[in-house]
Formats: structure tokens, sequence, C-alpha cells
């Protein structure tokens, strides 16, 4: 299980992880493919409180393999530190929430 860690921005772009690509993500946006390529999740930061719960998937649709569930009430602040999980097939956002923004970090495998 994956543990959340608050933090803010600031501690995010001071941390170990510098030189991650960066997906900006918001419930309007809907299912969405931020990269079809192997990939390493290293980490998701959200930025408004997610109202239902939303899938992070290995693949390059709604058919990839669910990794990581952000629940219900995912609140602002705070950082999960995925410490690099590989994502053989690409990163897929699954939207099964009707509020709620995130940032994803990651980087090419």
């Amino acid at each position: 299980m994956v543990s959340p860690v608050s933090g803010t921005v600031q501690n995010l772009v001071t941390s170990k992880e510098i030189g991650s690509n960066y997906f900006v993500w918001a419930h309007g946006d809907g299912d969405k493919l931020v990269t079809a390529s192997p990939a390493l999740l290293v980490g998701i930061f959200c930025n408004a409180t997610f109202t239902g719960a939303t899938n992070v998937e290995d693949g390059a649709t709604d058919a990839g393999t669910v990794v990581i569930t952000l629940p219900n009430g995912f609140a602002a602040g705070t950082y999960y530190d995925l410490h690099s999980i590989k994502m053989d097939d690409g990163i897929f956002i699954d939207d099964g929430s009707s509020a709620g923004t995130m940032v994803v970090l990651w980087r090419y495998q």
C-alpha cells in the first residue's frame, strides 16, 4: 500500500526526483494518456481534492492494469512518493472522479 506524504510544491521541486517529466490532469479532462512509452511513475501530487476514485494504469488505454487507485477524498497538498514504479506499457489515467486535479511525475525507462 502506498502511504501519502504531506508536502508542498516547494518540497516536491527540491526532492531527489529532479529531472522528472510532469503531466497536469484535471477531472474535466476525463480519461487521459500520460505516455504510451515504458515509464517510471515517480509520484503524484494532489492540487485539488478528489470526489470519487481515479485509477492510474499500466497501459495506453483504460484496458491497462490498475496500479494505483487514488481514493475518494485524495486531499489537496498530498504527495504520493511512488519510488519509480515500472510502467512497462505506459501511464493512463482512468477518471472515476467528479472533481480533483493532480500532477503526475514520471520518467522514461
